[in-house]
C-alpha cells in the first residue's frame, strides 16, 4: 500500500502528527512531508491543522474511506495467499452487536479458540448499524447482529432466533397483572436503546404496531445500563431473553404479561460479499452457526405468556409518529449508571 496513505490513516487515527509519528517510528517532519506529498498528488487539501488536533476536509473524508477499504483488501489478499500453505490461525476481526457480543459470543469464541489455538481474535462491540458498516468497509471480517443489515458489499445469513420479552423491576406494579393493556404500559417510562440498534428497531415496531405512545422514554447506549435502570425501578424495557436470564432466574427482574410479547426475531451473520474469505473467517462463521444450533436455549418458564410468532419487523420506524406529543429524554449512557447531568428533555 502507498506509504503516504498509511501515514495519512495513522494521523487520522491518532488525531495529531506527533502521536502518529511516534506510532510509525518516524519524525514529525517526515509525517508532514508524506501528507504534503499525498495532498499534492491528489491536488486537494485533506487535513485542516490546528494546534491541538486535525480535522478532515470533505476530500479527506473521501480519501480516508477509500484508504480503509484498500487496507482491508490488501490484508485479505495476504491472508488468502497465506492460507494456501498454512492451517487455520492468525488474526480474526469479529464484530458483534451488544446482546450477542456480551452474552453469546464469549462462549462461542472460547470453544473456537480451544479447537484452533493459533487464532488471534480482535473483538468490536457496537450496535447493528455500526458493526455492519465496519464489515462493509473491510475493517471487520464478519459481524453478528440482531437486525438485518443491508449495506453495500456484504452478505447476510441467518444465525438463529432470539426471543424478546417486556421486563420490569421485581416490585413493578404490572408484574402481577394477568394481561397488561397497551394503555397500561403506555403510562410507563420506556427504556430503549439508541438508533441503529437491532433491539431499538424491534421496540419501535412494537410501539407502532400496538399504537403505544409512551408517556416518557429514555435512551441508553448499553443493554447492561438498561437492565440496571429497570432493576432500580426507572422504567420498563424490551430485552433479549439471553441478556436477562440470570436476572429472571434470581428474581431481580420480572416479565410483564402483554399480548404482544414475547416475540421472536432473527439474528444474522454479516460477511464481506467477496467470493474469497480467509480460512479462519469461514471456519469461525460455520463454527458459530453449529454452536448456536446446539447451545441450550433459555428456559421456557422464564417467558411471560405464549410466544408471539407474528414476527415484529426490524425495519426502522419513524419515531416521530411513535413519540408525538410525549416527553422524550435521551440519556447518553456508557456505564452501568445513568448520568443524570446528561438527561435533558427535548
Amino acid at each position: 500500500m502507498n506509504e503516504a496513505l498509511k501515514v495519512f490513516l495513522s494521523v487520522v487515527e491518532y488525531g495529531n502528527f506527533t502521536r502518529a509519528a511516534e506510532s510509525l517510528h518516524m519524525t514529525q517532519p517526515a509525517v508532514s512531508q508524506h501528507i504534503r506529498a499525498l495532498e499534492q498528488d491528489l491536488d486537494a487539501c485533506l487535513i485542516e491543522r490546528t494546534n491541538r488536533m486535525v480535522r478532515l476536509t470533505r476530500a479527506g473524508e473521501i480519501v480516508h474511506d477509500h484508504a480503509l477499504r484498500m487496507v482491508g483488501i490488501e490484508d485479505s489478499m495476504r491472508r488468502l495467499v497465506d492460507d494456501l500453505s498454512n492451517t487455520i490461525g492468525g488474526p480474526l476481526r469479529i464484530g458483534a452487536s451488544y446482546s450477542i457480543g456480551e452474552y453469546m459470543l464469549p462462549g462461542i469464541l472460547a470453544e473456537f479458540c480451544r479447537v484452533y489455538p493459533n487464532v488471534v481474535p480482535d473483538i468490536e462491540i457496537g450496535n447493528t448499524q455500526h458493526i455492519g458498516s465496519l464489515v462493509s468497509s473491510r475493517q471487520l471480517d464478519l459481524g453478528f447482529v440482531e437486525g438485518h443489515y443491508a449495506g453495500p458489499d456484504v452478505q447476510t445469513e441467518t444465525l438463529g432466533e432470539d426471543t424478546l420479552i417486556l421486563v420490569g423491576s421485581q416490585n413493578h406494579r404490572l408484574i402481577e397483572t394477568e394481561a397488561a393493556t397497551a394503555s397500561d404500559i403506555a403510562e410507563e417510562c420506556w427504556l430503549v436503546r439508541e438508533e441503529g440498534s437491532g433491539t431499538r428497531s424491534v421496540t419501535d415496531n412494537v410501539l407502532q404496531q400496538y399504537q403505544i405512545s409512551p408517556r416518557r422514554t429514555m435512551t441508553f447506549s448499553s443493554t447492561q445500563a438498561i437492565k440496571e435502570a429497570v432493576r432500580a425501578g426507572l422504567g420498563i424495557s424490551v430485552l433479549s431473553i439471553w441478556t436477562v436470564q440470570t436476572e429472571l432466574s434470581l428474581g431481580m427482574l420480572q416479565p410483564i404479561h402483554f399480548s404482544g410479547m414475547p416475540i421472536r426475531r432473527s439474528l444474522y451473520v454479516v460477511t464481506q460479499s467477496s467470493g474469497f474469505q480467509p480460512k479462519v473467517v469461514s471456519a469461525f462463521a460455520e463454527f458459530a452457526q453449529h454452536y448456536f444450533d446446539d447451545i441450550p436455549k433459555p428456559e421456557a418458564h422464564m417467558l411471560a405468556g405464549e410466544i408471539n410468532t407474528d414476527k415484529v419487523g426490524t425495519d426502522k420506524v419513524d419515531t416521530d409518529k411513535v413519540d408525538t406529543d410525549n416527553e422524550v429524554i435521551s440519556a447518553a449512557v456508557n456505564t452501568d449508571k445513568v448520568n443524570t447531568d446528561k438527561v435533558n428533555p427535548e
